[in-house]
């Protein structure tokens, strides 16, 4: 049996701002590593050659920034979700990164596959206009080899994968397959995270556009309004909205509504959707309810978060103890893997699942540097995280990173 590569990453971020009279310009631009993607890919290409294996990719979500793209349609509104924002975005998206999707072409190209999970920043790829332009961008001919899994990217007795913002609590979707508005399907449903994303950075820039990262946007936007009491006038009623779009979240999330809404979905969307992930519907529903969301526990967590110092920050973290969770639920069905991977929090990492012997949790990093015009971009290591397997032999995983300075991969972790 030929050996199977499985070449995971995640959270690139690529994002676009195109003004009205002038076209794109790079304002918070997520993503400024196209050229050492696209020696990325070639550098994979070589070596499936020379090794004579089976190569796949899989973008573990938030590849694309569809919050951070700015068009001409987010303009009047820019909270705007319409399909039409969706595709004019993806549309600036692909303008902006040639050499990236130029990249992706010619992987394509091989024949081997290439799938896409959505997360939280790129859920507008649930919707079939936005796939089929994607594919459009980087297909050769049929582009029968491009693949998108809504939520789970399961392989028995390998992997279990996907993005990881449904166990965070204030980026979780009520109904991740469905992710529209109630009475509004032209519309996505945006979770309490989006519209702290969406309103803080449209505020920052209202108030006092960066030339640097910005690592606390709150405390930043509060810095800013302190040395500029006026903007604060100017932008209260933005400010309203921003209150009032989170505590009306808080408020569906406890009303009697949301769980009729939740329990509909729990027993037609997923009972459709278990037979194509391999795995029983009582294990999806059982894997849905760990991303249900409680608001006392949310708040409990973030002023734990701003009180407290925590330990170990991967199992102390919203996803490790999800990974055991996930491990034990498969187990009851014999379908447990060696490997559950994320991406979502940005921290590469790879862990050994307490009490459950061989089995680990992993975690993709990021690829993706927020900058503003002015603030360094000088990056070189990229991570990911590499799964290999063959007849008659264990599955192995390793933390890698692409190095752009030597033009290789090298491993980090240990085993």
């Amino acid at each position: 049996m030929t050996k199977n590569i499985l070449i995971t990453l995640s959270d690139l971020h690529l994002s676009a701002v195109q003004d009205i009279d002038t076209g794109y310009c790079a304002v918070r631009e997520g993503f400024h590593y196209d050229a050492a993607f696209s020696h990325f890919i070639d550098h994979l290409l070589e070596r499936v050659k020379s090794e004579d294996a089976r190569l796949q990719i899989l973008i573990l979500g938030d590849f694309l920034d569809f919050l951070h793209t700015k068009v001409p349609l987010s303009e009047s509104n820019f909270l705007t979700t319409t399909e039409a924002s969706s595709l004019q975005k993806l549309q600036a998206i692909i303008r902006a990164h040639p050499l990236f999707f130029e990249s992706l072409k010619r992987f394509v190209a091989t024949g081997f596959p290439l799938s896409f999970v959505p997360g939280n920043h790129d859920i507008d790829l649930m919707r079939p206009p936005v796939q089929e332009l994607l594919k459009e961008s980087i297909k050769t001919e049929s582009g029968a080899n491009i693949f998108f899994h809504f939520w789970i990217y399961h392989i028995p007795g390998v992997l279990y994968a996907e993005h990881g913002h449904q166990y965070h609590d204030i980026n979780a979707y009520t109904t991740l397959l469905v992710p529209f508005r109630t009475g509004n399907e032209n519309e996505l449903e945006l979770p309490v995270g989006a519209y702290f994303d969406m309103y803080l950075f449209h505020l920052i820039e209202r108030v006092n556009l960066p030339t640097e990262n910005i690592y606390a946007p709150l405390g930043y936007l509060f810095n800013s309004y302190l040395k500029q009491p006026l903007k604060f006038i100017t932008t209260f009623p933005d400010v309203c909205n921003f209150v009032w779009a989170i505590c009306s979240q808080f408020v569906y999330r406890g009303s009697r509504q949301f769980r009729i809404t939740r329990q509909r979905y729990q027993d037609k969307i997923l009972s459709n959707f278990a037979t194509s992930t391999g795995l029983s519907y009582k294990t999806c529903v059982a894997l849905d309810q760990l991303a249900e969301v409680n608001n006392n526990k949310m708040i409990k967590r973030l002023l734990g978060n701003a009180l407290f110092k925590r330990g170990d920050p991967i199992k102390t973290g919203y996803l490790y103890p999800k990974a055991l969770m996930i491990s034990k639920i498969l187990e009851t069905e014999k379908k447990e893997v060696p490997f559950y991977l994320f991406g979502h929090s940005h921290q590469l990492a790879k862990v050994a699942l307490d009490g459950q012997p061989n089995r680990f949790y992993l975690n993709t990093g990021s690829w993706s540097s927020p900058n503003y015009p002015g603030s360094p971009a000088d990056r070189s290591l990229f991570p990911f995280v590499e799964i290999e397997w063959e007849n008659n032999k264990r599955p192995t995983a390793a933390l890698m990173q692409w190095d752009e300075t030597k033009q290789k991969s090298v491993q980090v972790d240990e085993t």
